[in-house]
């Protein structure tokens, strides 16, 4: 799975993007190198962007480790866009487990409801991506 994120601390802000094919490895992968960023912060916002995964390993029990695990604050909003055109499972999974934890995650269809809904602009995602690109990091 290639994947980008951005840390954007004036905006409290980490967006994950991936695409292709999505495995267990590359998850805990991309979780990992996120926290050992010096930028990282557990009380910012998250957007995760898998509009344009093609494949996901599907595991109810990796999601609910994931949700069991989470490397963010508790009351640190998660936004979820899941893949494109197809029924959004194991998102809606992650996000149910974690609802039921207190957490607040959302899954959304439109990166501008997204945006409302942690009330942050998100310039880098478009709801009309035709050729999705990696987020360029930003320097602190």
């Amino acid at each position: 799975m290639p994947y980008s994120y951005v840390i954007d601390p004036r905006r409290r802000l980490m967006i994950l993007r991936a695409f292709g094919r999505l495995t267990h490895a590359e998850v805990r992968e991309a979780r990992t190198r996120g926290v050992a960023d010096p930028r990282f912060h557990r009380a910012y916002s998250t957007v995760v962007d898998f509009r344009d995964v093609t494949e996901f390993e599907r595991s109810p029990k990796f999601v609910r480790e994931l949700t069991e695990r989470p490397i963010v604050a508790r009351k640190a909003k998660i936004a979820i866009l899941p893949k494109r055109g197809q029924p959004s499972g194991m998102a809606r999974l992650f996000a149910t487990y974690a609802q039921l934890m207190g957490r607040p995650v959302q899954l959304f269809t439109s990166v501008d409801a997204a945006a409302r809904w942690l009330d942050i602009p998100l310039p880098e995602l478009s709801d009309t991506d035709a050729d999705p690109q990696p987020l360029r990091r930003q320097q602190p």
